[in-house]
């Protein structure tokens, strides 16, 4: 059969298997951060909708709206169909793989592999790689298509750049050399603005350049391209170390109020996770595969393990490196792929006050590790007398891939047991915990997921997001004195919160509990006792994102009780911890409804001087002026019949 018809074969079968494991997770629901980066789709069928959902994203600081443009396709999906919304992520995910293909069919030429070795490399590489469970959790949550998105043009742009590198080789000049920056330039911004770890390209198209095409001639003076190659590898390490002197007081600040862990803490920690993300790629253990990490237990470098992690690294990239020296062709590959992998962990695993572990941070960077596998597997292939032996070896890793891949999918596609695994897998995890409370409540066991949201709270009094979770599933199940004494050690746990993220997960269920009458024992006032107690809590109020949500519930609170001024001030203080074109039209309204039509008009006139340079700006501007043109023609109207 020839090489070109095997390739394609082993890319649809992989593609194929994938798609049959991941749908088994056809079950899975929602996740957390899904609802507030995706609410904006109920409004996306129309123009002013779609720009505001597009370019409003809250995810990262470029806005990411070339991932939020993939969503407007899923509109019909929002917000019961969650299903829907990956099997479209999976699109991406197989776009990826072919993309793969794409780029290491050139690379691999350059090794001096025949052409039908390179050819079936560069096909089982993109086909394991579609099939590590790592990549699970990427595809199956919903808000991660960005991950998918970014990937995508990040394998995209390097496939762009082997064969433009190729040709430039055969044609230097500045032609070719303006088609290389030009493609590459494209393709960085559309990475960076799907996720921002997409700049992460800058320092890639040299990876690859310097292990694989520096024998080329350069497309333009050799001087100058070798310059133009140390600079965009910098510039990412640069910039990182600019932003940290930059906003050290604001990192500080992140880590202090919502991360409860320092740096030092952080670098010792992503120290002992990369290696543990190695071990997952190379053999995933599924059970330990999950979307909830949240619960990691800081290292810090008074412990062994973080040196042990890095003198480990430093081994492996030292023996690579000699190995490169004596076995070019295996050894260089080798150390590209450690090499890959460390630097697609620049941004997410340094200095950058995240979270501390997500699997689907190794979505590009796994790219060289099966590379690595796969050249290995046929480097034993051309040494033995049996090159059966060599592919059997890795159908069996391919294998061994699929069999844990389906083994996670199935488990996201049972939502219940998902969370009674992942929470006993993670048990000090607060997602975990409030996610298997949370599919209790689906199935009708409201007082068993307040039995288990009481344990863990029990376990972790700081976990204030907990406790108001249980006494929101609570409210409807028991009396008067064992709610009232919940009260109790909800107020004198409040203080002692230190992680208040997990808060905004419960606010609103539980304020509209007590608006609505549903709690047997509390009501409007109870509510704004714990609202402003929150306020005081100092984690809280040095944490804007969840400040606004206070805000908001203290709004509708304000708003039962009468107090309409006060109202209007608590949706100012949201809107101004995290602005928003609807967070705008709702204070207008507010203070035109209350006869402050003066007022409303200040309001948007300072609004729109403070809209954003962008598309989304200009969708603020264009709405509030009409807003604006409105209250004057009513001003105008009550004027003239002597009624203002």
């Amino acid at each position: 059969m020839p090489a070109q018809a095997v390739a394609g074969l082993v890319l649809a079968a992989s593609a194929l298997l994938a798609c049959w494991a991941y749908g088994l997770a056809a079950g899975l629901t929602w996740q957390f951060d899904d609802w507030i980066n995706l609410k904006g789709l109920a409004q996306a069928d129309t123009y002013l909708g779609a720009v505001n959902f597009v370019f409003g994203g809250i995810a990262g600081p470029g806005g990411r709206p070339v991932a939020l443009a993939t969503f407007l396709a899923d509109y019909g999906h929002w917000p019961r169909n969650p299903w829907g919304v990956v099997q479209h992520t999976l699109v991406w995910h197989l776009m990826s793989g072919a993309a793969i293909f794409l780029f290491l069919r050139p690379v691999l030429d350059q090794l001096q592999t025949s052409p039908s070795r390179a050819l079936g490399m560069a096909a089982a590489t993109a086909g394991i790689w579609l099939l590590l469970p790592i990549h699970a959790s990427g595809v199956l949550m919903p808000v991660q298509r960005m991950t998918e998105v970014s990937g995508f043009f990040v394998f995209a742009t390097l496939a762009t750049y082997a064969q433009l590198r190729l040709r430039a080789g055969n044609y230097p000049g500045w032609r070719s050399l303006g088609a290389l920056v030009l493609a590459c330039g494209l393709g960085t911004l559309l990475a960076v603005f799907s996720k921002e770890n997409g700049v992460l390209l800058l320092c890639f198209i040299p990876l690859v350049e310097w292990f694989f095409f520096g024998h080329l001639s350069a497309p333009c003076a050799p001087a100058l391209w070798r310059w133009a190659l140390r600079v965009a590898f910098a510039a990412v390490p640069v910039l990182l170390v600019g932003y940290v002197l930059y906003a050290w007081d604001a990192i500080q600040a992140t880590l202090t109020y919502l991360r409860d862990f320092s740096m030092e803490q952080r670098l010792a920690s992503e120290a002992v996770i990369l290696i543990e993300y190695l071990r997952q790629i190379f053999l995933p253990r599924p059970a330990q595969l999950g979307p909830y990490h949240d619960g990691y237990a800081p290292y810090n470098w008074q412990q062994a393990v973080p040196w042990v992690s890095v003198l480990f690294g430093i081994l492996v990239i030292v023996t690579l490196y000699r190995w490169s020296r004596k076995e070019p062709r295996l050894g260089r590959i080798g150390l590209f792929a450690v090499l890959f992998f460390g630097v697609a962990h620049l941004l997410e695993s340094t200095f950058i006050p995240l979270e501390l572990y997500f699997e689907h941070r190794n979505y590009v960077a796994a790219l060289g590790l099966v590379l690595f596998v796969v050249a290995l597997c046929e480097n034993l292939m051309r040494r033995i007398k049996l090159p059966s032996i060599a592919v059997g070896l890795l159908l069996l890793f391919a294998g061994y891939q699929l069999f844990a891949l389906a083994q996670v999918t199935s488990l996201w596609g049972k939502p219940l047991l998902a969370g009674l695994l992942w929470y006993k897998s993670q048990p000090d995890s607060t997602r975990a915990v409030q996610y298997l409370a949370w599919q209790l409540e689906m199935q009708g066991k409201e007082a068993k997921a307040a039995s288990l949201l009481d344990e863990f709270a029990g376990d972790n009094p700081s976990r204030t997001d907990v406790a108001l979770q249980s006494l929101a599933a609570a409210c409807v199940l028991e009396d008067a004195p064992q709610l009232q004494q919940r009260m109790v050690r909800l107020e004198k746990n409040i203080p002692l919160m230190r992680k208040p993220s997990g808060v905004v997960t419960s606010l609103q269920k539980l304020g509209d509990a007590m608006r609505n009458g549903k709690c047997k024992v509390f009501g409007v006032q109870d509510s704004q006792k714990i609202l402003l107690a929150l306020l005081h809590n100092a984690y809280v109020n040095g944490t804007p994102r969840v400040r606004h949500h206070v805000y908001h519930e203290l709004a509708k609170n304000a708003e039962l009780l009468g107090q309409p001024e006060q109202r209007i001030d608590y949706l100012a203080k949201a809107f101004h911890d995290f602005p928003s074109f609807s967070g705008a039209q709702i204070v207008a309204v507010a203070m035109f409804q209350h006869g402050e039509n003066k007022a409303a008009l200040e309001w948007i006139d300072s609004v729109i001087l403070q809209a954003p340079n962008s598309a989304t700006g200009a969708a603020w501007r264009s709405s509030l002026s009409s807003l604006r043109d409105a209250i004057q023609k009513v001003d105008a109207i009550l004027s003239s019949e002597g009624l203002d």
